[in-house]
């Protein structure tokens, strides 16, 4: 029989750690442009309409996937954790069963 590790806690620890890396990088450089006078964004948005909108999106963005990629490298080596300690479930490559490991095999 072949079988391979399931995975489901690694993929899902993975997708909430990219999302709340993702959103925590995106808030981080919103706050920071927050921290500026309304007065001063008023003038530097009326200076350069584009400019300083394409910094603060570019930065956004940047931080966004930064954070957002270490986010997921983190989420999966704890779902990897919790599938190796926890769940034990496999996939059978043959008929797609899953199954705990530390049961015997039904085929």
């Amino acid at each position: 029989m072949h079988a391979e590790p399931h995975h489901a806690a690694r993929r899902l620890a993975a997708a909430l750690g990219a999302l709340a890396g993702m959103t925590t990088g995106a808030v981080r450089v919103l706050q920071v442009a927050g921290a500026l006078s309304a007065g001063a964004r008023i003038a530097t948005i009326g200076a350069c309409a584009s400019g300083p909108i394409a910094g603060l999106v570019a930065s956004a963005l940047s931080a966004a996937l930064l954070e957002g990629a270490a986010g997921c490298t983190l989420g999966a080596r704890f779902g990897e954790a919790i599938d190796r300690a926890i769940l034990l479930r496999c996939r059978c490559l043959s008929c797609g069963h899953t199954f705990n490991a530390s049961d015997p095999p039904q085929h």
